[in-house]
């Protein structure tokens, strides 16, 4: 999980983590107002998921190496899911925005499709 505190003037940063260390999920919160036309330039080994925030400061991006399946399972402000099909077993990658001093109530998180496999 990295905070990038406004994802528009960290993309080179963060493209050079990515090129640096290989990983096969990154997830990015607080990316602001990026432009979605800027993501197509960025990331090319990577599927990008990404959703909007409610705010300035708010929103997620999620990348998986292409050489992994994925897919969303969910978006909505502030909120993705990603399902990554790791050899062993199916991971679900949820990166979530909350402004400072956020609490969640339980009816907010609710409609996350939360399924969990009793063996892996």
């Amino acid at each position: 999980m990295y905070n990038v505190q406004g994802l528009s003037s960290k993309l080179a940063e963060v493209q050079y983590l990515l090129d640096l260390k290989h990983p096969t999920v990154l997830a990015c919160v607080e990316t602001g107002n990026t432009p979605l036309k800027l993501l197509p330039s960025y990331f090319s080994s990577y599927c990008r998921y990404f959703t909007a925030g409610t705010n300035e400061h708010g929103g997620v991006l999620i990348l998986v190496h292409t050489s992994v399946p994925s897919k969303l399972v969910h978006t909505e402000s502030n909120i993705l899911d990603v399902e990554v099909s790791l050899e062993c077993c199916r991971l679900n990658v949820i990166g979530v925005y909350g402004r400072h001093r956020f609490q969640s109530k339980a009816s907010e998180t609710s409609s996350l499709p939360i399924q969990r496999d009793k063996h892996y």
